[in-house]
C-alpha cells in the first residue's frame, strides 16, 4: 500500500484485541494505510522499519503499540503518548514489556533482530525485558511463541535511550 497514490477514504482502525504485523525481509512497512491510522485500544505490534505508515493522520487515543525496527525508522515520534525504549534484540530472542508490578502486557519472540524497541500509549513505568520465564500468561498465535498477562521471572533489562512524555489514558 504506502504511497501509491491511490485516490480515496481510507482508514486502518484498531480499536482491541491483539494485531501483529510481521515485515517480510525485503518490505519496510508495517501497519500501511493509504489514508488514516486510528488506535483506540489493544495492542498492536509491528517489527517494520516503518512500523507505523500513512498518508494521512495517525491517532493514538488508547491502547498500546510497540515498534521494533532493524533501523529506527518511526512514524510515531509526534504521538502524545508515554514512551518506553529498549536496547536491541537477536531473532528468536523473547521481549516482553513489563509494568511497574511485575506484569506482562505482551511477551513475544523477534521475527528477526532488531535494534530499536519502542512502547508507547498506556506504558507509563513499564519496562522491557528480554528472556525468562513466563508465569500464569494467557498464549496465542502459534502456541507459547506470543502471551499476555502472568508475570516474568528471571528476565534481563533491556535499556534504551529512556522513556519520555505523559501518560493520557491511564493505566493499562
Amino acid at each position: 500500500l504506502g504511497s501509491m497514490g491511490t485516490s480515496g477514504n481510507y482508514s486502518l482502525t484498531i480499536n482491541g484485541g491483539f494485531a501483529i504485523v510481521n515485515v517480510a525481509s525485503g518490505d519496510h512497512d508495517g501497519f500501511d494505510s493509504n489514508g488514516t491510522i486510528t488506535m483506540t485500544g489493544g495492542i498492536a505490534v509491528t517489527n517494520g522499519n516503518e512500523p507505523f505508515d500513512s498518508d494521512g493522520s495517525i491517532s493514538f487515543t488508547g491502547g498500546v503499540w510497540i515498534e521494533n525496527s532493524a533501523s529506527g525508522g518511526s512514524y510515531m515520534d509526534t504521538q502524545p503518548s508515554y514512551t518506553v525504549n529498549g536496547g536491541s534484540v537477536s531473532q528468536g530472542e523473547r521481549i516482553s514489556l513489563v509494568d511497574s508490578n511485575g506484569n506482562v502486557i505482551v511477551s513475544f519472540k523477534a521475527g528477526k533482530s532488531v535494534s530499536t524497541l519502542r512502547a508507547g500509549g498506556n506504558v507509563s513505568g513499564a519496562s522491557f525485558q528480554t528472556g525468562g520465564t513466563l508465569n500464569g500468561s494467557t498464549y496465542f498465535i502459534d502456541g507459547q511463541e506470543c502471551a499476555y498477562g502472568g508475570t516474568l521471572s528471571g528476565g534481563t533489562s533491556s535499556s534504551g535511550s529512556g522513556s519520555s512524555g505523559s501518560n493520557p489514558w491511564g493505566q493499562f
